[in-house]
């Protein structure tokens, strides 16, 4: 049986780069069964991420979309979605920042390592100069393009916000 993964990422605001990076999704390959939008954004913009979504949920066999009443910030967003990837049986959660994009066929790159490790990462590279590598002090604030091996989570609730132990 091949893994499931699921490609999750936390909108906030700016649809376009939610348009840009879902699109980068299309040229995975059959790994990414799923896709899970956790949406913090205000009320319009949430209402043009809603569209983005539904142009681009087709194409996998598990989509999600959810949108908070409240901003739980990025690492609250991606522990949902975790929580929601796990609940639906994903092997995979591969964590994406709306502000970027994936190479053609990243994922098969990094499905080529599941018994290496249970979180993998990609090279990461500056969006505009992507000779440009990014070294861990350089990426600012997040889990881009990282992929947690979802078996292995298990979830807490925590002064009302999810963690994951």
């Amino acid at each position: 049986m091949s893994m499931q993964v699921c490609a999750a990422t936390v909108a906030y605001n700016d649809p376009k780069e939610l348009a840009r990076l879902l699109s980068s999704l299309t040229n995975q390959g059959p790994a990414l069964n799923g896709l899970i939008i956790i949406d913090n954004s205000t009320d319009w913009h949430a209402a043009e991420n809603r569209k983005i979504f539904n142009a681009h949920f087709e194409q996998y066999p598990f989509a999600h979309y959810h949108k908070n009443k409240t901003n739980i910030g990025s690492a609250g967003g991606f522990c949902h979605a975790m929580r929601i990837a796990h609940e639906n049986s994903f092997d995979w959660v591969w964590l994406l920042d709306q502000d970027g994009v994936v190479t053609d066929f990243c994922l098969a790159e990094l499905v080529k390592n599941f018994n290496n490790g249970d979180i993998l990462c990609p090279k990461v590279v500056d969006i505009d100069q992507p000779w440009l590598t990014l070294t861990y002090k350089r990426c600012k604030k997040n889990f881009f393009g990282r992929l947690w091996n979802a078996r292995y989570a298990s979830f807490k609730e925590s002064h009302g916000l999810d963690r994951v132990l």
